[in-house]
Order: C-alpha cells, then structure tokens, then sequence
C-alpha cells in the first residue's frame, strides 16, 4: 500500500513491517497484541494499565494492537489515541464484562490467526487470569509459534470452588507461555502458588502499575485544614513575631509529604492565611508580625516555636520556647511531643489575651500574660506556670474541631469492602462531628450504603456521587483530605496511586500487595475490619493538617511513571524474543504435567487446537491474508492521553 512520505510531518515516521532492522531510538521493536475481556469504553485498574501502557509503547517505537469483545455496538475495528488499534471481537459479555469461557478454544481460532497474521504480531501478551479471552490467547499463540507474556492483576484464593477451577485454568495456560509479569510481589506469590508447577518463578516479574501524575494534580489554592491556624500559631499577633519550625526539623523541607512548615508557608493561599491579627503578615519561610504604637512601628521576628519528634511524638524530647517580644525572656518547656502547628493554639498579647485555632483568630480583653499550647499538650504562660495535658486527649479535641473530607472513589461490591464502609461511617461521625463524606462509585452495595445514611441521618455528610467518569476523578479527589481504601484484596490498587498524587493521605486495609504502594508516611494502613479502620482514620485526621500535597505529588511522580512501566516491560519482550520456542511434543509434555485427570484433558485441547491450525494452513494460508498497514508513530514522545469511562467496571 503506497502512501506519499511528503504528507508525513516531520515528527512521525512510517515504519516498515517488512524490515526487521528497524529498530526505535536504537531499540528493538516489537509487535504486541493485548488481549483482554476487559478494555474501553469501560473503566478499571485493568482497562487503564493496558491502554496507558500500551500508549507508552506506541511512543517507544513498538507496535501495539488490542484484542477485547464488542461492548454494545462497537463491533469491529477502532482507532484510538495516537493510532492505538482496537479490535472489538463479535463475541459478548456475560458476566461483569467477561465472555463465556469457550469449551472449545479452537473454535476463536481462526478469528485470532488472521489478526496475528494481519498484523504480524511477535508477541501476544495476555491480561487477567479472569479473562477466558486471555486464555484463549495464550493458547493460540503456542500453537501458532508465537511468544506468550501473561499479566495477573489479581489475587485468588484456593480453597472455594470457583477459585480451584480457576486456578486449573490458570495452570493450563502458562503452561507453555515464555514470561509472566504480576504487578505486586504478594501476587507473585499467589501467581506462582496457583499455577504451580506450570509456571516457575524465575519466569515471573513485578512490574508494579503506575498513575499518570499530568492527569491528577492538587488543588494549587487549596491547603490542608488548619494550615490557617498553623500560619497564626508562626506569629504572635501582639508585640512579637514567632517563626514556627517542623517536628524535629526547624524550617521543614519542601521534600517532605508531612511538613507542617510547608503546610504554613502555603497558608497565604488560604481563606485565612493572609493576614494574622492587626497587622499580623505571613511571609515566605515565616511570619513576621507589625504593630504600631504611637508614631513608630515595631516590627520583629523575635518570637520561636520550635517542636521536636516524631510523627507519633513517640521519640526524644520536644521543646517549645516563646520568647516575650522587647524583653529577652525565655520560656522553655519540656515534653515528649512534637509542635503540631497546624493544631496548635497560639495565645500572645500585651495587655490581652488573643487565641488562634483551627477554625481561625478571635480576641479576648481578659487579662495579661502570654500562654502557648501546643499539639504534645505542652501549656507556657508567661507568669512561669506550665501545665502539661494529655496528648491523647488535646489530639483528640484538636481532630473534632478539623472540618476533614474523607473520599471513596470505588466500585460498591463485597469485594471492595463496601460492607466496612456501613459500619465506619457512622462510628467516625460519631466521634469527629466536622468530619464529611464523598463516596463515588456504583454497584450491588450501594443499597445499603444509603440506607445507612437515612437511618443515621447522615445526608448532609454524606454524599453519594454515584458512577464518576475517569475524567472528573481529579476533581472529586481534591476536594477531599484523606482517600479511604477498605478493599478486602487487592494487587496493587492504582486509586491508591491517584489519590496520593492529588496529595491526600491514604488510608487503606492491609491486604495484597496494598502495603508495597505508598511509604508509611503517606499512607496508614488497617486491619479489615470496622473498629481498626476507625482509629487509622483517627490517626490520619491527626496527621492530615501537616501533609503538603504538593511535595506528596511529586513524590508519587517520582516513584511510579508508566513510562519506567513501558521500559520494564520491553525488557521482559526482549527476554522472551531470544527464548526459544517450544515443539508440540515439549508444550505436550508440560501439559501433562498439570495433573492426572486434567492434564490428559488440556493434552487433547492442544492437540484439537493444532489440528485446526494445520487445517487453516492449507485452506488459508498466509500469503493469502492482507497485511494490515501501520500507523504513523510519533517520534518525540507525548504527554500520556486521559482515558475515558466511568469508575464502576471492573479493576485490579
């Protein structure tokens, strides 16, 4: 098929399918088909990974092509962003989106070939061990001399009926394949177990997903709640300035996901973060507090509060010192606690008594004296008395007067944990009054996730999003503090990852691979049930007034890019590429292996399955069957384009 190269812009090239020496960026390129029940137009971990994966390959030089089932009337061939092929199978869902598993695979042979030979697919790359497409892929692609790469996304057990049959399946299939990739070493685990002995370990590698951070920024003009105080709590809003330094660190970090210095330094873009007192000003890197008397203006910056330990205020002595503007005079405590200034509460004046806290600044004419107390419960005044409260308790108070957002963007199942959510909610409304809700998502629990709500009373705290589009995911997220993930299992979880990147913490259940995905700084996590969830979220309420989302942000944009996913996965493509490939008698062999009954069963599937190859051979054969041009693949590298859909299908 000729095409005038002069039409072609300089940023794209053709690329030539008969030259196997064209190589991009001086790497080898590949043809890849992604075959999965589970693609566009509906929205999941799954259906992410593979469209934004396949993206980064497309801008890495390879050729990529995807097979899925029709989804309504999308029948045939599509084209998605930057020349992604879609091939929508005539074959429909049953059940979640998932085909009916074929007792005879041979029977989607004939479809499958004449894509491989169209396309002139190298590599068929399967995803989901739910996916009955997926197995029929992996098989096809033995039988037609193909390299076969598997993907789990999730995790299954192995004692229930359903999970024992799967796991059969499972074996069959990577039985014969070159290279299986799991997303969380815990599902390499489970993989390797459930498949044993088809499929070794030294075969499998973790790959973990990744989250496009372009498409999930914070909120530039929002701060964390309190971040208005912790200005306040910088500078005396009397006759002294005070500059306020992080637990254990003056000054902070920008680095740091949890800083209270930076949570204070962005306290200009809130409501109340400007201005403190009567001509109280918050500046760059501390505030500096101006007070006119007479004729003449006093300004200083002669006021410190200065907090030492750790986030759990477990380690060291924390200090905090006041410093009586004009006069010298210090005054020390000394306590095992950390200056939490977000929270804190700040009374200075000369004369009067001026009080800040979370909700904001109100002054009060009822006698002299200068008092500080911070989050540790450390109490000064400046007539030498110092009390020392219980942390347990000032935390507590300190977390009902935080008007914190908690988010749920996930879909209602039993399987997500929708159960828990029944009984956290009204036990964290109960014990923080100023906490609120936003729950997305649809399916078989939203039921009684609003019948909850009507029989707590809930409907001004609770709100229910119902289905979110991918696109308007971002936009719930920031106006949240903390994501909730109650999952009962889980491979990875990218929400984790999106929730993160929009620099809210992250509370989640220990389950699966959820504890690889974040650093205990960014993320708390629980046991699966009520009372345990509920004191992580007590935890984290804590917590939230000193976490800089956008220092969380570029963190998560540090460690996760589909990009390092895209790299990862080209080198398991060349690894299988210089793998050799099996004879019948060899996959035989293996097949058999997989047990007594089975394995004599799977024999004769593969046997079938040749046979009709062999016949498609002689009545078509290859040189028969067109070639399908490429696309134009874009040279420079582009941003990563945001999926559509909604957030109720299947994911990881």
């Amino acid at each position: 098929m000729a095409e005038d190269s002069s039409n072609i812009d300089s940023s794209t090239r053709l690329v030539s399918g008969d030259d196997e020496q064209n190589v991009a960026c001086g790497r080898r390129r590949h043809r890849v088909l992604m075959v999965c029940d589970f693609f566009f137009p509906n929205f999941g971990g799954v259906e992410s990974h593979i469209y934004l994966l396949a993206q980064c390959l497309l801008q890495r030089g390879h050729k990529v092509v995807v097979l899925t089932h029709a989804y309504g009337n999308r029948v045939g061939v599509r084209y998605l962003t930057n020349g992604l092929k879609v091939y929508y199978a005539p074959r429909r869902a049953v059940w979640l989106q998932a085909t009916p598993p074929s007792p005879l695979p041979c029977l989607s042979l004939p479809l499958f070939r004449s894509i491989i030979v169209r396309e002139r697919i190298d590599i068929v790359h399967g995803h989901q061990s739910f996916a009955p497409m997926c197995h029929d892929a992996l098989l096809h692609a033995c039988t037609l001399g193909r390299r076969a790469v598997f993907t789990d996304h999730s995790l299954c057990g192995f004692a229930d009926a359903a999970s024992i049959h799967m796991n059969k399946l499972l074996q069959f299939s990577t039985a014969a394949i070159h290279a299986a990739i799991c997303v969380s070493h815990t599902s390499k685990e489970n993989t390797v177990l459930r498949a044993a002995p088809s499929l070794p370990p030294h075969r499998v590698a973790v790959i973990p997903n990744a989250v496009d951070a372009n498409n999930f920024l914070p909120d530039p003009h929002r701060c964390a709640p309190g971040a208005a105080a912790a200005a306040a709590a910088s500078g005396a809003s009397g006759g002294g300035g005070g500059a306020v330094g992080g637990a254990g660190a003056p000054g902070g970090g920008d680095d740091d996901a949890v800083d209270p210095p930076a949570a204070a330094a962005a306290s200009a873009d809130c409501e109340a973060g400007g201005k403190i007192g009567e001509g109280g000003e918050a500046g760059e890197g501390g505030v500096e507090s101006q007070r006119n008397q007479g004729g003449g203006a006093e300004q200083g910056r002669d006021g410190e509060v200065v907090g030492g330990g750790d986030r759990e205020g477990a380690s060291g002595a924390g200090e905090e010192a006041v410093r009586k503007g004009g006069t010298g005079e210090d005054l020390r405590g000394r306590g095992g606690a950390e200056a939490q200034t977000t929270a804190a509460s700040l009374s200075s004046a000369q004369g009067g008594e001026t009080r800040v806290d979370g909700a904001g600044a109100r002054g009060s004419e009822e006698g002299g004296g200068m008092r500080v107390t911070v989050a540790s419960g450390v109490e000064a005044s400046a007539g030498g008395d110092m009390e020392v409260t219980g942390r347990g308790d000032m935390a507590a108070d300190m977390g009902r007067e935080l008007e914190v957002t908690i988010v749920v963007i996930s879909r209602l199942v039993y399987r997500k944990g929708a159960d828990l959510l029944v009984d956290v909610i009204p036990a964290v409304c109960a014990r923080f009054p100023k906490v609120r809700w936003i729950i997305g998502g649809d399916g078989a629990k939203r039921g009684r996730l609003e019948e909850m709500r009507d029989r707590h009373g809930l409907h001004h705290r609770v709100e229910m999003l119902g289905a979110v589009p991918h696109s308007q995911v971002r936009s719930v997220l920031i106006r949240g503090h903390i994501f909730l993930n109650s999952s009962l299992t889980e491979a990875f979880c990218i929400a984790i990852l999106e929730a993160a990147c929009c620099g809210l913490f992250v509370v989640a259940t220990r389950v699966g691979g959820v504890p690889e995905v974040l650093p205990p700084d960014m993320m708390l996590l629980a046991d699966p049930n009520p009372p345990d969830i509920v004191e992580a979220i007590a935890q984290a309420i804590q917590i939230v007034p000193r976490v800089n989302p956008q220092a969380m942000h570029e963190r998560v944009s540090r460690m996760y890019s589909w990009h390092d996913v895209a790299e990862r996965t080209e080198r398991v493509y060349d690894r299988v590429m210089d793998m050799p490939l099996d004879d019948l008698p060899s996959r035989l062999t293996r097949y058999y292996a997989c047990g007594v009954v089975a394995g004599k069963i799977f024999c004769l599937v593969v046997l079938l399955n040749s046979l009709v190859a062999a016949l498609l051979a002689y009545l078509q054969p290859e040189q028969r069957i067109e070639v399908a041009p490429d696309f134009p693949l874009m040279a420079k590298p582009q941003p990563l384009p945001a999926p559509t859909g909604t957030r109720e299908a299947h994911s990881s």
